[in-house]
């Protein structure tokens, strides 16, 4: 077997013991993009080198393989680089605001060099240390808002037990007031929001709070349960940033000047990108947020022609400066 292909087995054999129901098949088929007979062969294979691999069969009654907690931890190798990266997420959470996150990264980072053996902790410092010094990671300077710690930890416990809250929300004439909600999950961008169902008023649909503007929040003893054709990814894919006005067909023009660096950029998931005989690149995606769309592309000054909607070229009139670099 060649190197590649023993290193996709073992980490196969990994995430059998990493998740608790296991893999079937078809996701053997899907990790290593084999046959099902090749992925058959492979179990047969595992089951001869791990005898204590289990056979289960999940709610859908498809078989699944499992391997017991600890049968690989003597083939664990942890990297300096993977180290580094918990590392480096913590800092980057602090500098957008989002302590909590920051302090669970924080957290399993220490558990995680505590589970280390010692020679294994002596070979990765120097390495994690030289790593952490190229990163260059300081907290950068602008503006951001603050997301107070313990609103999001509540809210995060109510999510993970099911419950409604109440919270006390500051309107942006304002005007306070207090809403009972079934919290969805967060979207984190210019602004950070809570995503929430209003069960009382006849509201159909998902709306979007600022947590910077919560200025309370409170645990109910009501579960609830969620709307099922909701998905919070399907959501946010709708829109430019947070904002969800529209949807709008986009079609941005970027001069020949700044079409190689706006081609580094995904501007939208639903995004198609053509070149243009003169060099110009064209930009095209559906999506609602007009105003993060004005907000964006006036970085870009005169190197950006908005073709599409006609809503967002009445935005732009007389906002485009022409800037001494790009973006």
């Amino acid at each position: 077997m060649r190197f590649e292909k023993l290193m996709q087995v073992l980490d196969l054999a990994l995430e059998m013991q990493a998740r608790h129901m296991g893999l079937s098949l078809n996701d053997i088929k899907d990790k290593l993009d084999v046959s099902h007979r090749t992925a058959q062969r492979i179990v047969r294979g595992l089951e001869t080198v791990f005898p204590q691999l289990e056979q289960l069969e999940g709610e859908d009654r498809e078989y699944r393989w499992r391997l017991p907690a600890g049968s690989l931890n003597g083939f664990l190798n942890i990297e300096a680089e993977e180290v580094a990266a918990l590392e480096i997420a913590a800092v980057q959470l602090t500098t957008s605001g989002r302590q909590v996150e920051a302090e669970k990264l924080n957290s399993l980072e220490q558990k995680l060099r505590v589970a280390l053996r010692s020679d294994v902790r002596r070979r990765i410092e120097p390495d994690l240390e030289v790593l952490m010094q190229a990163e260059g990671l300081i907290a950068i300077p602008g503006p951001k808002r603050a997301i107070p710690a313990q609103t999001v930890k509540t809210i995060r416990q109510a999510i993970m037990a099911g419950t409604r809250i109440l919270i006390r929300y500051r309107k942006r004439e304002g005007e306070e007031a207090d809403y009972k909600l079934d919290p969805y999950g967060f979207l984190y961008g210019h602004r950070h929001y809570l995503i929430a169902f209003k069960p009382e008023g006849g509201e159909d649909y998902v709306r979007k709070f600022r947590l910077g503007d919560i200025l309370s929040v409170t645990l109910l003893n009501e579960p609830f349960t969620r709307l099922n054709d909701f998905n919070l990814q399907e959501y946010s894919d709708q829109s430019f940033g947070v904002f969800a006005d529209g949807p709008f067909d986009a079609e941005w023009l970027f001069t020949k000047e700044a079409a190689d660096t706006a081609a580094d950029y995904v501007f939208h998931p639903s995004q198609t990108i053509a070149r243009n005989q003169n060099g110009s690149l064209t930009v095209k995606f559906r999506a609602g947020g007009l105003q993060e769309m004005a907000w964006h592309l006036v970085i870009w000054g005169e190197n950006v022609e908005v073709i599409k909607p006609v809503e967002l070229v009445e935005m732009m009139k007389n906002q485009m400066n022409q800037w001494d670099t790009l973006p």
